[in-house]
C-alpha cells in the first residue's frame, strides 16, 4: 500500500504480522528433513549461512541447491514465500529446469507437439527441444503428461539421454547396478540408472535407489544443481581446435572451418561464428565463410562455451577487373553490408525494438555531458541512420535491446567508425548475450577486432555475430570504450517462421551461462548509510519546500545555543507526495521540481555548505551528505501515462487494455526513462556536497496483481546497480515480498514497525518488529509526524518507540531510516517549549546510542470529575526528568500525508 492514504488505511497490513511471524516459526521448526536419498539431513540450520530466500526451506536438505538455482533465475518458488520442497515435481516443471541447467536454447514449433503443454511461452518452447533431441517424450503421441509426476527412474532415465547431449559419459565398469533394490528398476532403465549414478547425477541411500519413489521440487533442485555444477566445470575446461589457422581466398569464393573437441570425444557446447568485417565477407552458423566480391582483411573469432580463437582471414582479387573499379578509396561509403540478409528472407527486427545503454564502469560527468555533443538518431542505436553514436571512455558500454517478442535470431551486427586522426577508434571488440526472459542470459559469442594499430585509414567496421537460429526476447552487446567509440545500426536479424512440426529437426544449441562480472556496487559496501531521513516534496504548498534552513537542523545537531556540534542524519532519501500523477507529466513535473534552484536538493547542498563551515570543514575534506533518490511507481491501473518518445505511442500500463507483455515493457521503458533524465540532470547540477548514494523503490509491497512485478523490480535493480548505486526499499511491517529483497535485487531494505498509529499498538510490535528485521537481514524505520509535538498520545507513542527500541538494542545495532510525514522534526528544533525541544534531542541521542530512557510512557487514567463539574486533563506519566506535555504550535494547514 502507498503511504499517500490516511495512517489508519496502513493499519490493514498489521494483520499479516501474525501470520508473517507464525509462517516464520513454523519454517524454523518444521519437520525433520529428508535427504532425495531418504535420510536424515544432519546439516543443523546454524551452520546454514546462506540467506533465507523461501520459509519453508529452513533446515531443509534441499536449501543451498534450490537457494543457488533461483538466485541464477532458474527456478522460483510456488508463492507467498514458499518452495514448497516436499511437493512432487511436474514432468513439465522438469523438463523446463533440466533444460535450462544445460544451457539447451529453446525454439518453438508452428503447431503444438502434445495437446497438454502450453504452446504459448517457454516451457512448450522447452519441451518440444527436448523432444526433437530425444532426451524426453510424451506419454502418447499427443499428450506430454505435463501435470504428471516422475519416478526416480524415469528421471534416470532422461538424464542418462541429457548426459550425451552434454557431453557426460559413465566411467568404465559402470553398466550394472549396484543397489540392494535392483530388482525392483524397470529393464528399460537399469542402464540409465547405473550410468546417472556413476557420474553421481543420482545417489541412493543406504544401497537402495528407490525406483518408483516419486521425484519431489526438493530433490530436483538437488539433482539439477549438481547436473549444473558439472556444466560449470565443463564451461572451465573447453578445449577444442579449428581445422583452419588461418584463411587466404579468393574474392567469392567460400570455405568451411570445422570445430572438433580435443579429446575426440564431444563438444560440451555448441559453436558461435563471428566476423570483425561484415564489408569484406560474412560468417555462416555452420562456420561457412564466403568472401566478398573485394580485396581485405579480418578475422574469425569461434567461440565455444565462454573460450575463443581466432583465425584471420585476407581475401585476394579474384584477377577479373570489376566495371566502373577504381582504386581503392581511404573512405568507405556507407552502405549496410545486410542485402544478402534481407535477399534471403530475414528480418531485421532493431528498429521495432526497445533498446538501453548502461556504461560498464563508474559513470563520470565531464565525459557524459562530451557524449551528447553526438547523441545519434531519435529512437537509438537500433534505428536505421547515418548518425554516428559517440560514448567516451568509462570502461564500455552494455547495449540491451528487448525485441517485440520472441523471434528466432540468426545475425547481430553493429558498425563501428575508425577515424584515428580524430580520436576515434574501433574497439578491440564485442560479446553478445541473449535470454529469452530477462533473467537467465547466455553467453553467445564475441568478435574480435585485429585491426592494426598503425592503419590510419578512415574505414567503417561492422563486427558480426552469427547464431545457430535460436529463439530469443532479449539482445545485450557489449564492447570497451578505451578512449572514443562510434557506433550505429545495431541490427538483430532473424525469422518469424517457427520450426515446423514434423520438419528436420534444427541442431540443439546448448550454451554456457553468461560471464559473471564483478559488481561496482561491492565497491561502496563498507561505506553505507547509518541514518536516512526521509524528505516528501512536489506537493502540498510549503510543506513540500525544502530550504537551505529547513535542512539545516537535520544535516547537523544543533545546540539550543546555535552550535552546529555534530553530523545529525547523514543521509536524504527524496522522495514525491503520493498525489504525484503517473503520467510522464506529473513524474517530469516532481524532477523539475526537485533540481530547482534554492529548494530541494540545491537547498541541501547549500545547507551542507554552511554545515562545513561551521564545523571548520570547508576547505579541508569537507562532509558530503549522502543523497538516495527515488524510482516513482508505474502504477499498472495507469492507461494513459503519455507519449515519453516522439515516434512511439503513448504508454498504458494496463494489462487488461494492451496485454501482460505490452503492459510490462512499457512500464519498463518508463522507469529507465525517468531514470536516465533523473541522472542526466544530477549529473548536470554538479553538487559539491552531495554524493548520490542510491536509488529507492516506491512501492512498498510486491504486487502480485501487476504483470511480471519481481521481474520489474528485478529490472530496475540492474539499471541501478549498473551506475554503481545501491537500491534500497521500505516494505510496510507483513508487506507481500519483504522476506524476499534480497533476491529481488535490493542492497538493503528497512522495515517499517506500523507501531506510531492512530490506534494503540502494544509496544511488543517493536520486539516483533526487530525479530523479522533480524531474520531477513533488515534495517527498521522510525516514525513519527507533527502529531508528536502536539498530541500527548503521539508523543508517549513516539516516546515508546524510542524506548523499546533503545531497550532491544535497536538504536545501536541497525542502520535506521526516519518517516516523519513532512518537517515534523524540524517543528520540535524550532520550538520554544522544552518539552517539544526535547524530542529533537532526544532523537540525536537516540541515533547515537546514547538514549538512556528505560520506563515505557503509560497513560494515566482519568480521575473522577469533582462535583463542582470542572474537569481534570488527563496526564502522562513519566520516567524522571521527561516532559510532561509537549509543546502545541499552532496548527499548520493543509495537512500533510501520514505515511508514504
Amino acid at each position: 500500500m502507498k503511504r499517500g492514504k490516511h495512517l489508519a488505511g496502513k493499519l490493514a497490513a498489521l494483520g499479516l504480522c501474525a501470520a508473517l511471524l507464525a509462517n516464520s516459526a513454523w519454517a524454523a521448526e518444521g519437520t525433520t528433513p529428508v535427504t532425495m536419498n531418504g535420510t536424515p539431513n544432519a546439516t543443523s540450520e546454524s551452520n546454514v549461512t546462506a540467506p533465507v530466500l523461501f520459509t519453508d526451506l529452513s533446515g531443509s536438505y534441499a536449501r543451498k541447491a534450490v537457494e543457488q538455482l533461483a538466485a541464477n533465475q532458474f527456478l522460483s518458488g510456488k508463492g507467498d514465500g514458499k518452495f514448497r520442497p516436499n511437493d512432487p515435481i511436474s514432468r513439465l516443471d522438469a523438463a523446463t529446469l533440466l533444460a535450462k541447467i544445460v544451457g539447451l536454447q529453446p525454439n518453438a514449433q508452428a503447431e503444438p507437439q502434445f495437446e497438454d503443454v502450453p504452446h504459448e511461452g517457454l516451457q512448450g518452447a522447452y519441451v518440444a527441444t527436448l523432444a526433437e533431441a530425444g532426451i524426453i517424450k510424451g506419454r502418447s503421441e499427443a499428450t506430454f503428461g505435463a501435470r504428471d509426476s516422475m519416478t526416480r527412474q524415469e528421471l534416470a532415465v532422461v538424464l542418462h539421454r541429457l548426459m550425451e547431449l552434454a557431453g557426460e559419459k559413465a566411467p568404465k565398469g559402470t553398466a550394472t547396478v549396484a543397489y540392494q533394490d535392483e530388482q525392483e528398476i524397470a529393464d528399460y532403465a537399469l542402464d540409465a540408472v547405473a550410468a546417472v549414478t556413476s557420474i553421481k547425477w543420482m545417489q541412493g541411500n543406504n544401497g537402495l535407489f528407490s525406483p518408483t519413489r516419486v521425484v519431489s521440487r526438493g530433490e530436483a533442485a538437488v539433482i539439477a544443481d549438481r547436473i549444473f555444477a558439472a556444466r560449470q566445470a565443463k564451461l572451465a575446461k573447453v578445449d577444442f581446435e579449428v581445422d583452419k589457422s588461418k584463411l587466404t581466398m579468393v574474392a567469392g569464393t567460400s570455405e568451411q572451418i570445422h570445430v572438433t573437441p580435443k579429446d575426440g570425444e564431444k563438444l560440451y557446447f555448441s559453436p558461435i561464428f563471428s566476423f570483425d568485417q561484415a564489408e569484406v565477407g560474412r560468417i555462416l552458423s555452420d562456420g561457412t565463410f564466403i568472401a566478398g566480391p573485394k580485396a581485405g582483411k579480418g578475422t574469425i573469432t569461434v567461440t565455444v562455451g565462454q573460450k575463443s580463437v581466432t583465425i584471420p582471414v585476407e581475401i585476394t582479387p579474384d584477377g577479373t577487373p570489376k566495371e566502373g573499379e577504381a582504386a581503392a578509396s581511404t573512405e568507405q561509403k556507407n552502405t549496410l553490408p545486410t542485402d544478402w540478409l534481407a535477399e534471403e528472407g530475414f528480418t531485421n527486427y532493431g528498429p521495432d525494438s526497445f533498446t538501453s545503454i548502461q556504461t560498464t564502469g563508474p559513470v563520470d560527468t565531464f565525459l557524459s555531458d562530451m557524449e551528447k555533443k553526438y547523441p545519434g538518431p531519435v529512437g537509438g542505436l537500433t534505428k536505421p541512420s547515418d548518425a554516428w553514436t559517440g560514448y567516451f571512455r568509462q570502461i564500455g558500454r552494455e547495449v540491451t535491446v528487448a525485441l517485440p517478442e520472441a523471434k528466432r535470431i540468426s545475425h547481430i551486427l553493429l558498425t563501428f567508425r575508425q577515424e584515428r586522426k580524430s580520436g576515434v577508434e574501433l574497439p578491440p571488440g564485442m560479446e553478445v548475450e541473449l535470454s529469452q526472459d530477462g533473467k537467465v542470459w547466455w553467453y553467445a559469442g564475441s568478435v574480435t577486432n585485429d585491426f592494426s594499430p598503425s592503419d590510419m585509414t578512415p574505414m567503417n567496421h561492422t563486427m558480426m555475430v552469427s547464431l545457430p537460429e535460436m529463439e530469443a526476447s532479449y539482445v545485450r552487446v557489449r564492447f570497451p570504450v578505451k578512449v572514443i567509440v562510434f557506433a550505429r545500426n545495431l541490427q538483430i536479424w532473424g525469422s518469424d517462421e517457427p520450426q515446423s512440426t514434423g520438419s528436420a529437426a534444427l541442431a540443439p544449441v546448448l550454451l554456457g551461462p553468461a560471464k559473471e562480472r564483478t559488481s561496482l556496487e561491492d565497491q561502496k559496501a563498507g561505506d553505507r548509510l547509518q541514518n536516512m531521513l526521509l524528505a516528501y516534496s512536489g506537493g502540498y504548498a510549503e510543506r513540500g519546500v525544502w530550504t537551505k534552513d529547513d535542512f539545516l537542523p537535520f544535516v547537523g545537531y544543533i545546540s539550543q545555543d546555535g552550535k552546529v556540534l555534530d553530523q545529525m542524519f547523514d543521509s536524504i532519501l527524496f522522495l514525491p507526495y503520493p498525489n504525484l500523477q503517473t503520467t510522464q507529466k506529473g513524474w517530469k513535473a516532481y524532477l523539475d521540481d526537485l533540481f530547482l534552484g534554492g529548494r530541494q536538493l540545491d537547498a541541501l547542498n547549500e545547507a551542507m555548505r554552511e554545515y562545513n563551515e561551521r564545523r571548520g570543514t570547508l576547505v579541508n575534506n569537507p562532509t558530503k551528505e549522502k543523497v538516495v533518490l527515488t524510482l516513482p511507481y508505474p502504477a499498472p491501473t495507469q492507461n494513459d501515462f503519455g507519449q515519453v518518445y516522439s515516434d512511439m505511442v503513448p504508454f498504458s500500463f494496463a494489462a487488461d487494455k494492451v496485454g501482460d507483455e505490452r503492459a510490462y515493457k512499457f512500464r519498463k521503458m518508463a522507469l529507465e526513462w525517468y531514470f536516465n533524465d533523473m541522472m542526466k540532470r544530477w549529473k548536470s547540477a554538479d553538487f559539491k556536497y552531495l554524493q548520490l548514494e542510491g536509488i529507492y523503490w516506491f512501492h512498498e509491497f510486491v504486487d502480485d496483481g501487476a504483470p511480471h512485478e519481481r521481474e520489474l523490480i528485478r529490472d530496475a535493480s540492474t539499471m541501478v546497480h549498473q551506475n554503481s548505486l545501491r537500491f534500497y526499499w521500505i516494505p510496510y511491517f507483513g508487506a507481500a515480498g519483504l522476506t524476499e529483497w534480497k533476491t529481488l535485487g535490493f542492497d538493503y531494505a528497512f522495515l517499517q514497525p506500523n507501531f506510531y498509529s492512530d490506534k494503540e499498538i502494544p509496544v511488543d510490535r517493536v520486539e516483533g518488529t526487530l525479530a523479522v528485521a533480524n531474520q531477513y537481514g533488515m534495517g527498521i524505520e522510525v516514525e513519527g509526524d507533527e502529531r508528536m509535538v502536539r498530541d500527548m498520545r503521539f508523543y508517549r507513542t513516539y516516546y515508546n518507540q524510542l524506548i523499546a527500541g533503545h531497550k532491544l538494542g535497536i538504536d545501536k545495532d541497525k542502520v535506521h531510516a526516519y518517516y516523519y510525514g513532512s518537517k515534523s522534526l524540524l517543528e520540535a528544533f524550532r520550538s520554544k517549549s522544552p518539552q517539544a525541544r526535547a524530542v529533537y534531542d532526544d532523537t540525536y541521542q537516540w541515533m547515537r546510542g546514547r538514549f538512556q530512557q528505560t520506563d515505557y510512557l503509560m497513560p494515566e487514567v482519568a480521575p473522577v470529575p469533582p462535583a463542582d463539574g470542572s474537569a481534570t486533563t488527563p496526564g502522562t506519566t513519566t520516567a524522571p526528568g521527561t516532559p510532561s506535555t509537549p509543546g502545541t504550535p499552532p496548527p499548520v494547514a493543509p495537512a500533510a500525508p501520514q505515511n508514504k
